[in-house]
Order: C-alpha cells, then structure tokens, then sequence
C-alpha cells in the first residue's frame, strides 16, 4: 500500500515538473533578441507624419512583442530539452518554438541583407530575388520545425494560411521581376486581407476544438503561444482597418 502511494506522489511530482515555468534567464533571453531586432531593422520614421509615425510605431511594437515570446519560449524549451528535464509540450509550447525559430531566421536574414548592401550594388532585382529566397526558406523553416516538433496533428493545418501567404508574395515579387507590379500588386492586396482573416480563423476554430477534444491540460504559456501565433496576421489587420477607416493619412 505505501509503494503504491508513494508511486502516485512521485507521478504527481513528475507532472508537476513537466510544467514549464518562466525563468529570469528566458526572460532576459527574449529581451536580448528583440534589442537585436532593433539594431538589426533600425526603423527610420523621418518624413512621416504623426499618425504614420504611431502606425509604424505599433507595427514595430507587435514585431518586438513576436520576437520577444517567441525567442523566450524557444530558449525555455530547448534548455529544458538539453537538460533532460520532462516537459509538458502543448500547442501553444509549439507555436512559441516555431515563432522563436522564425524570428532567428529572420534576424539572420535581414543582418546578411544589411552587410550585403555594404560590399554589392543591391539592385532592385537582387533585393527581389533574395527576398523570394528568404521567403521560400521561411516555408521550409515552417514545415520542417513543425512537423520535427511534437504536437496534435490537427495544429499543422495552422500552417497552411501563413504558407499560402508566403507563397503569394513569392508570386507577387515574380510578378514585379516579370514587368506586372501593377497587376500583381493589385491582386496580392486583393487576396491578403482575407487571408489574414482566414489565418486567424483556423487559429480560432483549432484553438477551441483542441480544448473541448482533450483531457491534457493547457496552462498559461500555451494560450499565450496561440494569442502571440495570431498577433502574425491580427496585427497587419489592425493597420489595415486603421489605414482603412482613414484615421492615419
């Protein structure tokens, strides 16, 4: 009889091991990664108005915020996986990981971009073309990390709206190479906002069909992995309805 009890306080303890908490480490991580983001971007608002300014200002704030949750979530994960600690992975857990490998990914890119400018001629064209090339290595980045990743495979089809609009920016940056940047603008901006609306939907509908088809608990991060996930297309929709409704000219 004490075996046994003593098993259950030991599962009991493992469970609760497995629960992934926030260190002042991971924390410190994340912001030293969006301080890179802005050395590395180095937004310039000159000769923009007020409202412009605010409007970037936000954009650049949602970027930070992407940045910031996604590389904390990925160092608290790895260094637990490198630990060999249990860890309680939850969707949420996965999209913070998948977002943290984005923004390394995009970190690295726009620092090649940045010192290529240095040394070469960045012409129109080769913008362009590196541009599809970080795009196309943005999808395989997704895929590969999500599909190494342990998660429900119900949660890959939230990949599938952020590829589609990967892939039609790879096609309207083809479309300005070939001569048609007006067509293939108008068409793009035609097609992006539904888009966006559709990413956040899937997002939505998973989110509540994963909670009300599983037992498995969801703590904190994992909702705060989902919320941020959303923040990818919410934010640009949230420019959008800002330049929309004419409140920044």
């Amino acid at each position: 009889m004490a075996s046994a009890e003593e098993s259950s306080e030991q599962d009991v303890g493992v469970a609760e091991n497995a629960h992934a908490r926030v260190s002042l480490m991971d924390i410190m991580v994340g912001v030293a990664f969006a301080a890179m983001w802005c050395g590395v971007l180095n937004p310039s608002l000159e000769g923009f108005n007020f409202g412009q300014q605010l409007a970037a200002g936000m954009a650049f704030l949602i970027q930070l915020l992407i940045v910031f949750s996604g590389t904390t979530g990925l160092f608290l994960f790895a260094r637990r996986w490198v630990r060999m600690r249990p860890i309680d992975f939850q969707p949420g857990h996965w999209w913070l990981c998948l977002l943290g490998c984005f923004a390394c990914f995009l970190l690295l890119t726009h620092g090649t971009e940045r010192t290529a400018k240095e040394f070469i001629d960045w012409q129109r064209d080769r913008q362009l073309a590196f541009g599809i090339a970080v795009l196309i290595g943005n999808i395989v980045l997704w895929w590969g990390v999500g599909l190494l990743l342990p998660v429900r495979k119900v949660w890959w089809l939230t990949l599938i709206p952020q590829t589609i609009l990967g892939l039609a920016t790879i096609g309207l940056f083809g479309a300005v190479l070939a001569g048609y940047q007006a067509h293939g603008s108008y068409y793009f901006e035609l097609f992006k906002p539904w888009m966006l609306m559709f990413d956040m939907l899937v997002l939505v509908v998973i989110g509540v069909w994963d909670r009300w088809t599983t037992n498995d608990r969801r703590d904190w991060l994992h909702w705060w992995g989902v919320i941020t996930a959303m923040l990818l297309s919410g934010g640009d929709l949230l420019l959008r309805t800002i330049y929309g409704l004419g409140w920044v000219r």
